[in-house]
């Protein structure tokens, strides 16, 4: 629902927070974050997550740079810049549809940051009360699709997979992982993309 990350502005401001001794410069930062992308451990495994507070703890021993508020202030400050405001057309209309209905809502996000940041951006967007939980990958250690992660949201919402329909826009992370877990499949294909080996049980486009 949310528009992209934005890493280039992600980086300023992790840099304009921090306090810099080094004169750390924006390339330096960049240059050393892609070497730990490239060599994550979860890569190594089935979906997992690299955790962004050892990710920080890296990057920030690395340049030899420090902040002075929580990680997950951090966060939210990374996510006021790095996710531009702005909701997919008729998202409000679609919530309140459904909340009329009686449909209880849940977030699964593949997120490098917290939940709690997650949960502001859909403040500042208008519509974190149509939303029962948010799950971050980063706070749970496993991402989409590895099927944990889809498990723990079906404990968190007391429904079975069989009454439970996921929303996503990525074959690979979205429907894959609903349908691991024997959730409807609903594919948000709004750039109406041609699925190929991997198919939704719903398609949608608006």
């Amino acid at each position: 629902m949310l528009a992209g990350f934005d890493r280039r502005r992600w980086v300023d401001k992790w840099l304009e927070l921090a306090d810099n001794p080094r004169n750390v410069t924006f390339q330096m930062v960049w240059d050393a974050a892609d070497e730990l992308i490239d060599n994550n451990p979860a890569r190594m495994t089935v979906h997992s997550e690299f955790r962004r507070t050892q990710f920080d703890l890296n990057l920030c021993e690395r340049l030899g740079v420090s902040f002075n508020i929580t990680s997950v202030e951090l966060d939210i400050e990374l996510a006021k810049v790095s996710y531009r405001k702005g909701l997919q057309p008729h998202t409000v209309e679609m919530l309140e549809k459904l909340k009329e209905s009686g449909i209880e809502i849940g977030m699964v996000s593949n997120c490098v940051l917290s939940g709690k940041s997650l949960e502001d951006v859909l403040e500042r967007n208008g519509i974190r009360e149509y939303f029962n939980f948010v799950i971050a990958s980063s706070d749970y250690g496993f991402r989409k699709p590895n099927p944990q992660i889809f498990k723990t949201a079906l404990a968190k919402s007391g429904t079975s997979a069989e009454e439970t329909w996921y929303v996503g826009d990525k074959l690979e992370f979205d429907i894959a992982g609903a349908t691991g877990v024997g959730v409807t499949a609903v594919w948000y294909n709004a750039r109406e993309e041609v699925a190929d080996k991997m198919k939704p049980d719903i398609e949608v486009k608006d």
